[in-house]
């Protein structure tokens, strides 16, 4: 029997998204045998090194850059191969995405699925976008239940979103790439992964807490690429505390993967101070090689530490609060659990294998 065909587009997709959501996904469906998947971004696959070296079996096919309207270059791509296709994933939700899903499911008769990864941060939680429950958000409501499938990451947001929005979702978090390579030796050390000194990532929080405590014989290592403007952040902050040189470390951005992976099995602790993000991957990778999480208070934390059983979270912005807690935990006043028990829990939650059989099995129901 002829497999269906799921393909994920995402025209601003450059090489390092492969290794997130928007690569994993059709890659776990192929590799579990659900179906067959291709990705589509604007890149040339000649760019896109990690789809050579990772994905055996997923197609690549070019989004034609035609207009300076992302949503119309989608339009056109669906047009002109929406025949080949039975299940079409975006990321995000969008207006010309749902007239474009609403459109080829009317002139297929409704042979296509449409599946919306929706990719939402926590600040939806406080903001009143949905509020008003007139008229318009009765027809909104009606017109995207049948539009497709919507997930998003986190357990709150999905409780929030079916019963104030007129939005109905399923919960699908992100995941990791189960390899199965462990390092048993833990060392006194504190990480945090992303691009460092962007206004969303909040990085001098970090920096800021540190300054606050003594860290005895522990280390912390910042990995990542760094804003150009924190560059003297940086600086100031070795000038202002020259005894942190031999302790706190910028090891730039690691593309080495197998690298960047002895970094989270040597460490302790995974430090987040994002002041908003929708469900960053750093943590399922963090959870995945038994980090313990030091976090801001974002929704998805509580799903990743099991409800804070392998985590704490602390106030967005409040470093004086995140070097209280960094300092128990260095005077081992706060215990750690085993990372071996914060491993399971994320290999029986968060492995990719796992949250593509839960897509499949809502992409085979009727939502």
């Amino acid at each position: 029997m002829k497999k269906k065909q799921f393909i994920c587009i995402f025209p601003q997709g450059e090489n390092i998204h492969l290794m997130k959501d928007v690569g994993m996904i059709p890659y776990s469906l192929k590799k579990k045998g659900y179906y067959d998947t291709t990705i589509s971004f604007y890149e040339n696959q000649r760019n896109l090194p990690f789809f050579k070296k990772y994905f055996d079996g997923v197609k690549y096919k070019k989004i034609n850059k035609i207009s300076r309207y992302q949503g119309v270059n989608i339009f056109i791509f669906l047009l002109r191969n929406y025949r080949k296709y039975d299940i079409v994933m975006f990321i995000h939700e969008g207006g010309l995405k749902f007239f474009a899903a609403l459109f080829f499911k009317i002139i297929t008769f409704n042979r296509i699925k449409f599946y919306f990864k929706l990719d939402m941060n926590s600040l939806v939680l406080n903001s009143d976008r949905f509020a008003n429950k007139n008229f318009l958000f009765r027809i909104k409501s009606y017109i995207l239940k049948h539009v497709g499938l919507m997930t998003v990451e986190s357990e709150k947001l999905n409780t929030f979103l079916n019963n104030e929005s007129y939005l109905k979702t399923r919960y699908l978090p992100n995941g990791f790439l189960n390899i199965n390579k462990f390092n048993n030796i833990k060392e006194k050390t504190i990480i945090t992964v992303g691009r460092l000194g962007t206004k969303e990532k909040d990085t001098e929080v970090f920096l800021r807490a540190l300054e606050n405590m003594d860290l005895n014989d522990w280390k912390v290592k910042f990995i990542g690429p760094i804003d150009e403007k924190f560059y003297h952040v940086v600086e100031k902050f070795y000038a202002n505390n020259p005894s942190l040189k031999n302790k706190v470390y910028f090891l730039g951005n690691i593309d080495d993967r197998d690298m960047l992976l002895q970094e989270y099995m040597k460490a302790k602790v995974f430090v987040l101070t994002s002041n908003s993000e929708g469900f960053p991957l750093v943590l399922t990778e963090a959870i995945s090689n038994g980090c313990y999480i030091v976090s801001t208070d974002l929704a998805p934390v509580y799903d990743v530490t099991n409800n804070l059983e392998f985590g704490e979270v602390f106030s967005i912005g409040d470093f004086d609060q995140l070097a209280i807690i960094l300092q128990k935990i260095v005077n081992d006043e706060t215990k750690l659990p085993n990372p071996d028990d914060i491993r399971r829990f994320a290999a029986h939650n968060f492995d990719w294998n796992i949250i593509a059989e839960s897509l499949y099995k809502y992409l085979e129901s009727d939502f």
